[in-house]
């Protein structure tokens, strides 16, 4: 995130707000993945890691919203946030394909989501640096 916000000029109350929202379900986590780690085959558990993880990578994605409408002159804040939302709604997928699988079939899908989440990101954006001959972020 840092990346982007270095391209960040104007900041409006929506993108603070959507930033406290942001970082209040990140502060779950913590707690969240140490349900997981004690409880690793217990849907419940790894359903509420699921949403967690969710919630807080759909806040990352209105959070980039609002901030280009914040800096909607700023040419180069604007292609950032739109390569980096190009890897978010396939991993958003992933994640509640995960969830879904958790919850009906095998509780630790959810955690082998999330990790499979993470590298179709790192992958796209190699492949998107390498194709562009330019860093997405």
């Amino acid at each position: 995130m840092h990346s982007i916000w270095e391209h960040a000029e104007q900041v409006s109350q929506t993108v603070l707000w959507w930033n406290l929202i942001f970082l209040f379900f990140s502060s779950f986590m913590p707690y969240a993945t140490g349900l997981v780690s004690a409880n690793f085959k217990n849907a419940l558990t790894q359903a509420f890691y699921g949403i967690i993880v969710i919630v807080i990578t759909c806040t990352n994605w209105v959070l980039h919203k609002v901030v280009d409408s914040a800096n909607s002159r700023n040419e180069a804040l604007l292609a950032a946030t739109k390569a980096y939302r190009r890897f978010q709604l396939p991993d958003i997928a992933i994640k509640i394909i995960a969830l879904v699988l958790s919850l009906t079939v095998y509780p630790p899908a959810m955690m082998y989501g999330v990790l499979a989440a993470a590298g179709y990101v790192q992958l796209s954006k190699i492949v998107y640096f390498r194709k562009t001959k330019r860093n997405p972020y």
